[in-house]
């Protein structure tokens, strides 16, 4: 079977044909509706949770579903493999679905914390009992946790295992909020730079003095052409390597801040190729060891010794060789 995600709200309970049930007539379905009011079987809440993890891992679909589309689809690959005599409505299997996700995350909890016990000489089995014990502990009612079903099909799911993070996640970030101070508000400033203006006074004329004659006049201006073109000459080449030297310099300004800006992303780059680097290589050693610790675990099952065992407890055991044994199958197509 495939596997699944999404909780529902449902609705108030009404009769079939869309009316309010009516006290103290006792039509059919009535009956039908008291019938599956009745406590769900461990069949039947496996093929819920087949059902959930199908619902939301389906990769046609996708996980991106509205809560009452979900359910719908939950609900139908319900009905297409319910055992005989169920009879399950949305309501029914969305509201059986919260309480399977709280008995089975509270007993999650109970789970992580004798694991990070890390008590030598116990077997994995072992563990499991002193979970089973704490989670009993723990209950208001001192009620033991009766979904181990429920739990050996979620434990190592994905999708399941992405909830849990999610909610502790969750829980993190509320207690680190409730203890966080309340952040300074800044005020920017709108600042105008204003040029500073130079005033320059007009240049004075010198003292008049007294007009040339005409031939000497002339003789000036004669003189005076000469001497200007070749100034004015002079003055446009100084001008143009004054332009020419500023431009070079621009240039290589701008050459050197580009260069610069290359740098310093290589180097951004180089610190980000190497950091994912390092990340997917934690991440493929840590999947090495979760599998390698899964099969550790699972080949205790497999090898364990049911010969002074009870029936109870041999046919648990027998349950999960089968639920290993069809994972693998499944894995290996």
């Amino acid at each position: 079977m495939g596997r699944p995600a999404a909780v529902l709200g449902g609705s108030g309970a009404r009769a079939q044909n869309g009316e309010p049930e009516r006290r103290g007539v006792p039509t059919l379905p009535v009956k039908a509706n008291n019938k599956r009011k009745g406590n769900f079987t461990d069949k039947e809440d496996e093929i819920l949770v087949a059902a959930w993890l199908h619902a939301s891992m389906d990769p046609i679909v996708g996980t991106e579903q509205k809560n009452a589309t979900c359910w719908n689809r939950i609900h139908e690959e319900y009905e297409s493999h319910k055992p005989e005599g169920s009879d399950r409505n949305v309501n029914s299997l969305s509201h059986r679905w919260s309480a399977v996700k709280e008995q089975v995350g509270r007993f999650c909890g109970c789970y992580e914390q004798i694991m990070h016990m890390r008590e030598s000489g116990k077997t994995e089995q072992d563990k499991i009992v002193d979970a089973l014990k704490l989670f009993k502990s723990q209950d208001k009612t001192n009620k033991g946790f009766v979904l181990m079903h429920c739990w050996n099909m979620l434990r190592f799911e994905q999708k399941w295992l992405a909830q849990v993070d999610r909610s502790s996640q969750s829980n993190k970030k509320q207690k680190s909020s409730s203890n966080a101070s309340p952040s300074m508000s800044t005020q920017k400033a709108n600042t105008i730079h204003l040029d500073d203006f130079e005033a320059t006074s007009p240049v004075k004329a010198d003292h008049m003095k007294r007009p040339i004659g005409k031939k000497a006049e002339k003789e000036r201006q004669r003189r005076g052409k000469n001497v200007t073109s070749l100034e004015d000459n002079n003055v446009v080449m100084a001008l143009d390597v004054v332009f020419s030297k500023r431009t070079e310099m621009e240039m290589a300004r701008e050459t050197a801040r580009q260069e610069r800006e290359m740098a310093r992303e290589t180097a951004r780059q180089s610190r980000e190729d190497a950091k994912e680097k390092r990340y997917v290589g934690a991440l493929a050693m840590e999947q090495r060891k979760y599998e390698f610790e899964e099969r550790k675990m699972e080949m205790e099952i497999i090898n364990k010794d049911l010969s002074s065992l009870n029936d109870d407890q041999k046919e648990y055991y027998k349950m999960l060789r089968r639920d290993i044994i069809d994972r693998r199958s499944k894995r290996s197509i």
